[in-house]
């Protein structure tokens, strides 16, 4: 058992690259490195919904990817390098949430005709 100065004594502890890390403390780096990067792409796609222009939650903001087959990967849990996210967007329109979900119900509509 290892003893974690943020944590106390956590049951839980795994080698990461030589060291150490307490899962909790391991899972709160990843969820911010997540959220640096997510500002940042938003930042570089225009940091509002491209149909109505909704900016006031970053959360509520979702990349669209215009062609499914041309998408390398889901934006929501980005795992590569910010230089490879910025790429990505390229391909993608920002929307809110709601504008998002509109176009997929579009698109199962017309499809299904």
């Amino acid at each position: 058992m290892k003893v974690c100065s943020k944590h106390d004594v956590v049951k839980t502890y795994y080698k990461s690259r030589s060291k150490w890390v307490c899962p909790k403390c391991e899972t709160a780096a990843v969820t911010k490195r997540r959220q640096v990067v997510k500002r940042e792409l938003v930042k570089a796609a225009g940091g509002k919904c491209i149909r109505c222009e909704y900016d006031r939650c970053i959360d509520a903001l979702v990349f669209h990817h215009r062609n499914p087959a041309e998408k390398d990967g889901g934006l929501s849990n980005w795992k590569k390098s910010l230089r490879q996210g910025l790429e990505e967007i390229k391909k993608c329109d920002l929307l809110c949430a709601n504008c998002h979900a509109e176009i997929h119900a579009e698109w199962r509509e017309n499809s299904s005709i």
